[in-house]
């Protein structure tokens, strides 16, 4: 029996295929739960519709996401946290936290699970990000993470380290 999938099945066809199947398959399975319809003429011209109207949305999603990457790609995101010495922060920086920075920066909602990351940024410096859009579309965005307070951080701690040591030396040396 010849039935057209309306939607998904795993391993057997995508929506919008055009199949033969065994009857009793059809007929106690697909047709009952409306995951296929029987191949008539009819419903195959009303399919075909369809697919060109699927094309014609994913062609225009296609374009949006595009041009959301590039506006993505020209991004710089900035994040300041507590580092100690050698760079390394005390906390990380993780997707969701450059997910929602740039959503905040572009006006639309970035899923956190779009960017890859192999790990979550745990030093000082600038890293680069990619986000999948889509499967065909990837932005590459540059994240810069900076210690709180900057360079007199670093200043800081080494007068601090100085002042311990003469304090430590005996008074009559």
């Amino acid at each position: 029996m010849n039935v057209i999938f309306l939607e998904d099945i795993p391993s057997v066809a995508h929506a919008g295929d055009v199949k033969t199947v065994k009857n009793g398959y059809a007929r106690n399975y697909l047709l009952p739960r409306k995951l296929a319809v029987m191949a008539t003429p009819a419903e195959l011209r009303r399919v075909q519709s369809i697919k060109k109207t699927a094309v014609a949305r994913a062609a225009k999603t296609e374009e949006e996401h595009r041009a959301l990457a590039q506006q993505i790609s020209a991004l710089t995101v900035s994040f300041t946290a507590r580092a100690g010495e050698g760079g390394r922060l005390f906390g990380s920086v993780t997707n969701a936290d450059v997910a929602q920075k740039i959503s905040e920066l572009v006006g639309r909602p970035i899923d956190k699970r779009k960017l890859e990351m192999a790990e979550p940024l745990r030093t000082v410096g600038t890293h680069e990000v990619s986000v999948k859009l889509m499967p065909n579309v990837e932005a590459k965005v540059k994240v810069v993470v900076e210690a709180e307070g900057g360079a007199a951080v670093a200043a800081g701690a080494s007068a601090g380290a100085e002042q311990t040591a003469t304090e430590d030396k005996p008074a009559g040396s």
